[in-house]
């Protein structure tokens, strides 16, 4: 029976060249925005929002706009506030000049098994087995990283994807920081003792301002299917 891939974070972030004007705007923008949230802070640059109920964190800045969900219940909630984000955004300052647009998931497969056997059963699927190669990097393989950027369907997808113990999992996946008042408890994030651990990231550079309507659709049936596929790959 092949694992279920569970997603740990959801990040989508517009960047574009600086815009002075938002320092006009941005304080109306958080108000248009703080329905969705219960904490604010603000150091006169940017504004940032959270909700420690769902774990969610959306940064309004001069040069970027850019919304963080940890274990996120689904897609489409998360969908509907950065188009709400962007829409107040782009309502009050025109962006004109794109310099990236990126969905990434971090997502982890728990395994019942020892970090050594996961390693074992896995390695021989993203690591060449040339003699010429072993020779140099040694054998047998105790743990290792796959790390590759590619492109596909007119987006750039860099993935990460290796096997993680509990003990070492905030090297790579941090929670998102939240503000938090006294007797607030933010949802509890539970780790597996042995994952299967998938960094995906799609972006786009330079991308055209006709390219954002469909782009967060596109990066997140892009960004899930990667992960499905390499949980599949994985197993089979």
């Amino acid at each position: 029976m092949i694992p279920n891939v569970k997603t740990y974070k959801l990040l989508c972030e517009y960047r574009f060249k600086p815009i002075l004007l938002f320092y006009d705007a941005k304080n109306q923008m958080g108000h248009a925005l703080f329905k969705d949230y219960k904490h604010w802070s603000h150091d006169g640059l940017r504004i940032i929002l959270n909700n420690f109920e769902n774990r969610s964190v959306l940064a309004i800045d001069h040069d970027r706009i850019a919304l963080e969900f940890d274990i996120p219940d689904s897609y489409d909630e998360f969908r509907t506030r950065f188009e709400r984000a962007f829409k107040e955004y782009t309502k009050r300052v025109e962006i004109r000049d794109y310099l990236r647009c990126g969905l990434r998931t971090q997502s982890m497969i728990p395994v019942e098994m020892h970090f050594s056997e996961l390693v074992k059963i896995t390695e021989g699927k993203f690591l060449p087995h040339d003699k010429e190669i072993q020779q140099i990097i040694g054998s047998p393989v105790s743990d290792y990283q796959f790390n590759i950027v590619s492109e596909k369907e007119g987006f750039k997808i860099h993935v990460i994807c290796g096997p993680v113990a509990r003990e070492e999992i905030e090297r790579w996946y941090q929670p998102a920081r939240l503000i938090l008042d006294p007797g607030q408890e933010p949802k509890p994030i539970k780790y597996s003792d042995v994952s299967f651990f998938i960094d995906c990231d799609c972006y786009v550079e330079n991308p055209r301002s006709d390219m954002l309507e469909k782009f967060l659709d596109k990066a997140i049936r892009l960004a899930t299917s990667t992960n499905n596929a390499i949980n599949d790959y994985v197993w089979r």
